[in-house]
This record gives C-alpha cells, sequence and structure tokens, in this order.
C-alpha cells in the first residue's frame, strides 16, 4: 500500500486510479526522502495540476527543467561605436524578473534561493543579509532573487508558486530541474538552505513527482550487474500508451555522493552490485523495489495493488 502523505484526490491513470494530494503552497517533496526541510511554519495547500496535462521531464538534468512559461531575460548590447539607435534600442531594458531567473539559474545547473516578501521589515532585512551571505560562500552552485509579492511585474511567479496568501518573508530553493526542494516560511538559517540542495538525479525525481508523474528511478552504473534486464521492464512500462504520459524514467549512480540522501532512505548501497529500481508514486511513495530484471506486467500489477490499497 503506497502511504500518503495527506488527503488524497484521485486521478484515471489508464485503467487504473492514481492518488494524487493537493501540493503544498509552499513545497510538495520527497519526505520520505528527507528532502528538503519545513521553516518553522507551514503554509496553506492548494490544488496540483494533473499530472497527464503536464509536458514530460528528461531523464538527463540538462534538459528536465521543463518550464514552458520561462521567459529569457532581455540583454541590452552595447555597440563598439557610436550607431544610430532604433526604435526598439531606445526602449529601457526590460527589468530581470523571478522568472527570467529561473531560467538563468537552470541554464547555469545552479539551485536558485527566491526570497518572497511582503513588507521590508525587520524579518525580510534579516533573510536578505542571509541570502547574501548564503550565496557569496555558494556562488558556484547557487544564485538568488528577490522577489515583492505586490509587484506586477512578479505576477507570473508569485502565480507559479502560488504564494500570495503565503506567510512572508518566505525562502524557497528550487533546484535547476525546477524542482522545489525546500520551503521556509518566516525565518531561516544558512545550513537550511544548503541542506535543500539536491543531486541531479534527486532534483529530476522530485520534478516528476511535484508534477505527479511516476517515476521508476533505476540505480546503476558501469560497475552493476543486470542494468539492461532492469531497463526493460520499465521501458515497456512507460512505453504503455496507458502510462506514458505520466511516467518518468530517472537514471541515478549509486555512487554519485550528491543522491547519497535519497539512496539511503530508498535502502539501496551506494556500493549495490546489481542494478535497483525504485518504483516511486506522488508525492512521495514508494510502490515497489526491484533488485536486478524488471518486468512491465510486474510493474503495472504493483501499481494496481497500490492504488487499490489506497482506498480505491
Amino acid at each position: 500500500m503506497m502511504r500518503s502523505l495527506t488527503t488524497p484526490r484521485r486521478i484515471a491513470v489508464g485503467t487504473a486510479v492514481l492518488y494524487i494530494v493537493p501540493a503544498a503552497l509552499v513545497v510538495l517533496l520527497l519526505n520520505f526522502a528527507g528532502c528538503g526541510q519545513q521553516g518553522p511554519a507551514k503554509a496553506e495547500a492548494t490544488e496540483a495540476v494533473a499530472a497527464d496535462t503536464v509536458a514530460q521531464v528528461q531523464p538527463a538534468p540538462a534538459d528536465s527543467s521543463v518550464q514552458p512559461e520561462l521567459s529569457q531575460a532581455a540583454s541590452a548590447a552595447v555597440p563598439s561605436e557610436p550607431t544610430t539607435p532604433t526604435a526598439a534600442e531606445t526602449k529601457p531594458a526590460q527589468k530581470a524578473t523571478g522568472i527570467a531567473a529561473l531560467d538563468r539559474a537552470s541554464a547555469a545547473g545552479k539551485h536558485l534561493l527566491i526570497l518572497f516578501y511582503r513588507n521590508d521589515d525587520d524579518s525580510t532585512r534579516a533573510m536578505k543579509k542571509l541570502f547574501a551571505s548564503t550565496v557569496a560562500k555558494l556562488a558556484n552552485k547557487a544564485t538568488s532573487v528577490t522577489i515583492n509579492v505586490t509587484d506586477p511585474a512578479e505576477r507570473e511567479i508569485v502565480a507559479k508558486y502560488q504564494v500570495d496568501r503565503a506567510p512572508m518573508p518566505l525562502a524557497l530553493v528550487v533546484a535547476p530541474t525546477g524542482a522545489v526542494t525546500g520551503g521556509f516560511p518566516g525565518r531561516v538559517t544558512e545550513q537550511q538552505l544548503s541542506g535543500a540542495f539536491v543531486g541531479p538525479g534527486t532534483a529530476t525525481c522530485l520534478k516528476a513527482l511535484q508534477d505527479n508523474k511516476l517515476v521508476l528511478l533505476c540505480v546503476q552504473n558501469a560497475s552493476t550487474k543486470s542494468n539492461d534486464a532492469a531497463l526493460k521492464g520499465a521501458r515497456e512500462f512507460k512505453a504503455d500508451a496507458r502510462y506514458e504520459k505520466v511516467t518518468e524514467i530517472v537514471s541515478m549512480d549509486p555512487s554519485d555522493a550528491a543522491e547519497s540522501k535519497l539512496l539511503g532512505q530508498l535502502q539501496i548501497s551506494p556500493k549495490t552490485s546489481q542494478a535497483v529500481t525504485a518504483f516511486l508514486a506522488p508525492p512521495g511513495s514508494v510502490v515497489a523495489k526491484y533488485t536486478g530484471a524488471t518486468d512491465k506486467n510486474t510493474l503495472v500489477a504493483a501499481l494496481t495493488a497500490a492504488t487499490s490499497g489506497s482506498g480505491g
């Protein structure tokens, strides 16, 4: 039986019923994996979008940030010699928005620290100071942006994370894939921010789960046995028309230290000699785990049993 972390709703996945929980207003995390942390206060909950309407996330981290609403940040070219400006060139440069910051961070392969605030009070100023010091220390891993939720120019990012009614100030940590890996309302520490950073495989898993998708996490490398046999069932499951739009196959190297937190929670040894496949469902439930070969029919049966056991 899949363990549901909050009150579920259900959507059809092929012929089965997949239970989907409401997305947290602040962050929807793999609670079983301990990825990301909650701050001293909890945010409100709102409905998530059904998984079958969301574009697919590719397993490779560099290609897995599926954010169709992101806009490119405008940049003003500086001519080497005086020229006659065109009408377009005389317009003021577009202000860099939170959405553009997400795009830049993703392209750079960095986590983005987002500070949402409403009033420039003591708590907000303290969080701004902490953000600056944290990014200075972790410049190779992170960048940051500060967003006033009342600014009309930032309406898109406020709506994206549904933070208009969240307690302020609010810190979010977003991985390069677009997955939210940490949410901290009120106050936050440097340790909490850096602790919300995750490896690329974990970030891809989180993005898929936050998009209400099933995840077949294939843990293997050049040293593990049964790699092709383990992938065979996973690929056949995803190729099934009932599941292809709501399933992601994510590859993960068991020896990658950046993925140790998730692998530890899944009880997968970094020295495993056999390929291991973990079958995950939103918001962070383990449907099943397999060592060695996988089989499509076995995966379908496991999903059916899990959804039936959820009270369908």
